[in-house]
């Protein structure tokens, strides 16, 4: 049986390439303190987390040595010291990812904690240094710290707030939030979560959560203005759930604060508008009660005014029979058990003709001011026009005189700014509809309008002085003189607030380019949320302080502290050079600033340039020595680098990641892999760049050769026998052989005696190929030795690996130097 043989020959010159070579961190791998395997590549920060050792994964070039010291950093102790052996065709590695490179691995020990500097000096086959790289990590394997967790104290309702198990609702007015105080780290916090579960572990909801980094709290919002939040669980008070904080710092290291217990109610239940009472009638629909109920329906006709109203309740949904269910408040004429049965307790109110305000009549969930509308079914009713009217009031109901001699209407909401102050309000005047009685004013200020007159005024002072903050939201009722129940509540709106909010902090992350700005508002959310940020914006004091054009993104707000996160996408701000300055304005248009930095925006990408003998690269070039490719980067505004190398295509379809060497003013060479050379037709190789810029535009640029490596010698075809052994014709030739001649040094010298050599097999080979007694399977590297004697002619045998296999096999021998 015979075969084909196909091989070349490649000679390398003694003289060692002048451009220094460094290798690259490919990774950091180790198993992390939560007992997972982690592989973390370089980055800005170089955050670690190990459990134990650290292995140090080297992107290197071919016949490199890589000494590798570890020196901490708060007392330089070196902590490790070691050179590798020689980066070899066998050293070329598969990572997880599946990455291919030439490099070493170093197993560092357990360094403890801190910040330590990693010097890599890369050495030639002489030992000399040819390049220094420094790294720098931090150490970080202490979890998160915190102090305590605890809900709003100020929830009220009665919630239990306190203890083993906490017992909440969904309160009044205002935000109510879940907090895990005195959460700090040495190196920052990167994430919190709160997982919310049923008492069996199944998952409710997980949360990412807002940092107050000011305040070192997370916290969860549960409600807000009677609202349940996103992630809390629906349930009647009658289940248990858990809230489970889990806090990861900014190496990986993870907090998880013991559960803690709780119920919720947020279910106002079942309630129904049942019947109204009507004297006229002999029969009733309310069980136990013999006559007077008409079923209420809407468009019912009602004549009584006070008029009584009753309400049915299911006795699991009675807050006396269960803690869970409701009560009925009514402020106006009370309201008592009418009936029960086996199933519904009948709860019946005295209540005013007109509309309602829920203030005063309104079911009560537990833990909560209200969860329900009862107020709503007056619009239902239709008033017999023989019924006697109750007090309404006018429009505007209340009104205040400015000093100035104006008037304003002071129901509706009104913010006095700092820039009117001072204000001196002087007189009070309140509107009413004319009625056949006598109607009285209640409340802050008093005053009676007689039968048939609409409105009475009061001389009430009221100084509003720069420099302070307050709020007037005085209740008033316009009330008959004769019956109790009729009355109509309204309230003031009037707030002033000067305590302008300030920008305390910012962070910047140079890895996705987003500025991160704090900012405290005094008085954040009092008068019914009326205080507040109304915006933060960036200028820029180099344009007399013009608007920057990009938005915030309000991420975090803690209204128990004021204190107030945004981010900025320095991506989406125009292309430039900024001195910029933070600025915040509240509701009340209050301002604040803070001086940030000059900033230079880059949103364009580096130029890749890549080029051989100074002449631009392309598919129809052939390049000899892949260490003559250069590639040149340009930045028109910030300094670019080089993020990664690949290498793809060939005869095989290799593909390997490289690292580089730096010329200087941005200008690179790749290392030396070990590849194939383009013999044939469609054997182009790719070579792929990756740049980036201190924004982190990134740029991914390729090019198409074709390669030949330098003083290259090609074989002619060798047939032989799929036999592995080194045959002879009848005549004692061999069957296949590699001849060597007088092969010359770059000074003319002739080479002489034991040349190291690597033999490689491509990787679609037949089988494997034996050259002077080394053998390398397909896809294998192999160190041998050729004796080239005095300098004489030699020959060495060339065979299969194996017997019995036919087919081509293509190979090469590499002489990195000759001697």
């Amino acid at each position: 049986m015979r075969l084909n043989l196909t091989g070349y020959l490649v000679a390398a010159a003694v003289s060692s390439l002048s451009i220094p070579a460094h290798a690259l961190v490919f990774n950091y791998s180790f198993m992390n303190t939560n007992n997972v395997a982690s592989s973390i590549k370089p980055s800005g920060t170089n955050l670690l987390n190990p459990a134990g050792a650290i292995t140090l994964n080297l992107i290197s070039g071919l016949d490199r040595y890589e000494r590798i010291k570890v020196i901490r950093d708060r007392d330089q102790s070196v902590m490790y010291s070691g050179v590798t052996s020689i980066v070899g065709v066998s050293d070329r590695v598969v990572a997880t990812d599946g990455t291919e490179y030439y490099g070493k691995s170093v197993a560092l020990p357990a360094l403890g904690e801190g910040a330590f500097t990693i010097v890599n000096e890369t050495l030639d086959l002489r030992q000399t240094i040819v390049s220094t790289t420094t790294y720098h990590i931090t150490v970080d394997i202490t979890a998160p710290r915190y102090t305590t967790i605890y809900p709003s104290q100020n929830a009220g309702y009665d919630m239990v707030l306190s203890g083993p198990l906490w017992e909440l609702g969904r309160g009044g007015s205002g935000q109510f939030s879940i907090f895990a105080d005195g959460l700090e780290d040495a190196n920052g916090i990167s994430k919190i979560r709160l997982v919310i579960k049923r008492s069996d572990g199944t998952v409710v909801s997980d949360n990412n959560l807002s940092y107050d980094v000011a305040a070192k709290r997370a916290f969860y919002p549960w409600i807000k203005d009677m609202g349940t939040q996103t992630g809390m669980p629906t349930s009647d008070l009658n289940e248990e759930f858990t809230f489970n904080f889990i806090v990861t710092d900014n190496a990986g290291n993870i907090l998880n604060i013991p559960p803690q217990r709780f119920k919720y109610d947020d279910q106002m239940g079942e309630y129904t508008p049942f019947a109204v009472h009507d004297s006229r009638v002999s029969t009733s629909v309310v069980p136990g009660i013999a006559s007077g109920y008409v079923a209420f329906q809407r468009g019912l006709t009602v004549l009584e005014n006070p008029y009584l109203f009753v309400i049915r309740i299911p006795k699991a949904n009675w807050q006396p029979y269960r803690n869970g269910g409701i009560s009925i408040l009514n402020n106006y004429g009370g309201a008592k058990v009418l009936s029960e049965d086996a199933t519904y307790v009948y709860v019946e109110a005295k209540l005013p003709q007109g509309s309602l305000d829920s203030n005063y009549y309104r079911p009560v969930n537990t833990y909560q001011w209200s969860g329900g509308d009862l107020a709503q079914y007056a619009s239902w009713l239709v008033w017999d026009p023989a019924s006697l009217k109750s007090p309404a009031w006018g429009n505007p109901a209340i009104e205040r005189l400015n000093a100035d001699g104006t008037w304003f209407n002071s129901v509706n909401w009104r913010h006095i700014l700092a820039s009117e102050m001072p204000v001196n309000l002087t007189h009070i005047r309140f509107n009413v509809q004319a009625r056949p009685y006598d109607q009285k004013i209640a409340g802050g200020a008093s005053c009676d309008i007689p039968a048939g007159s609409t409105t009475c005024t009061v001389a009430v002072s009221q100084a509003i002085v720069k420099g302070t903050t307050g709020y007037m939201h005085s209740g008033y009722e316009v009330r008959s003189t004769t019956e109790s129940t009729f009355f109509q509540p309204i309230w003031e709106n009037i707030a002033w607030h000067t305590l302008g909010p300030s920008v305390t902090g910012f962070d910047y992350n140079a890895a996705n380019s987003i500025l991160q700005v704090y900012v405290n508002q005094p008085g954040d959310g009092s008068y019914f949320d009326h205080v507040n940020l109304a915006r933060v914006w960036l200028t820029d004091k180099s344009r007399n302080n013009a608007e920057i054009s990009v938005t915030a993104k309000q991420t975090g707000r803690n209204t128990a502290s004021g204190n107030y996160t945004y981010e900025f996408d320095m991506k989406k701000v125009p292309e430039g050079t900024y001195d910029v300055q933070i600025n915040a304005k509240d509701s009340f248009e209050n301002s604040g600033s803070l001086a940030y930095k000059q900033v230079t925006v880059d949103n364009t990408p580096p130029l890749v340039n890549f080029s051989y003998e100074n002449k631009p690269i392309s598919s129809s070039v052939t390049v000899y020595g892949l260490e003559n490719i250069r590639i040149q980067l340009s930045d028109a505004l910030t300094k670019p680098t080089l993020a990664r190398m690949t290498l793809r295509g060939g005869p095989v379809s290799d593909a390997v990641e490289l690292s580089w060497v730096s010329l200087g003013n941005n200008l690179y060479a790749p290392n030396y892999p070990k590849i194939f050379p383009s013999l044939n037709e469609g054997e182009t190789y790719t070579m792929t760049v990756t740049a980036k810029d201190e924004m982190n535009n990134v740029k991914e640029s390729s090019v198409e050769f074709s390669y030949l490596p330098n003083n290259l010698v090609r074989l002619e075809n060798l047939k032989t026998m799929a036999v592995s052994a080194a045959l002879k014709t009848s005549d004692d030739t061999p069957l296949a052989v590699l001849y060597a001649s007088q092969l010359r040094k770059q000074d003319g010298a002739i080479a002489t005696g034991l040349q190291d050599a690597v033999l490689t097999v491509r990787k679609d080979a037949a089988f494997g190929v034996t050259v002077n007694g080394v053998s390398a399977a397909p896809g294998e590297s192999k160190n041998l030795q050729l004796d080239l004697g005095l300098g004489d002619s030699r020959s060495f045998p060339i065979f299969p690996a194996i017997s019995g296999v036919t087919g081509v096999s293509e190979f090469m021998i590499n002489i990195e130097e000759l001697r």
